[in-house]
């Protein structure tokens, strides 16, 4: 066999990895939203989910383009029972490890439509780890005062 046949190979299993990771993430930040404490931080946290959602949107695409299949479904459920700032924090780090993750791919990645994709997908996960950040690092005191 061919190094891009194995290649391709592995990495239609990987993407099966990143359809679920993605979905998880967006159903999370759709439970995050109603636990945040201010509009401003429930549309930050609405933004992400859609994001993610598209994430795994593109790389259902990449799957079926890949093995002229669909990609199966697996059920997902994001994790349960975290205050919201021990759930900011768990995203954090999921955040970077995808940017490192994605960046890894967009590495070895054989063509232009591969490479943009990863590369563009580890960039916004970029960009939601610094806004989850921000959200962390609010003063307590502004957090009461959203509330009301």
């Amino acid at each position: 066999m061919s190094q891009w046949h194995d290649y391709f190979k592995e990495l239609a299993h990987k993407i099966l990895g990143y359809i679920t990771d993605e979905t998880v993430a967006s159903l999370y930040y759709q439970q995050l939203a109603i636990l945040a404490p201010s509009r401003e931080d429930r549309e930050i946290l609405a933004q992400l989910a859609t994001d993610e959602a598209r994430h795994a949107a593109n790389f259902r695409e990449v799957y079926r383009q890949i093995t002229g299949q669909e990609a199966r479904r697996s059920p997902t459920s994001p994790p349960k029972n975290l205050s919201y700032q021990q759930a900011i924090r768990q995203r954090i780090l999921a955040e970077s490890n995808d940017f490192m993750k994605y960046g890894d791919d967009f590495l070895t990645a054989p063509d232009m439509y591969l490479r943009s994709l990863f590369y563009k997908t580890g960039a916004s996960e970029a960009q939601h780890g610094m806004s989850l950040s921000l959200l962390l690092c609010k003063p307590q005191e502004n957090l009461r005062e959203s509330k009301k």
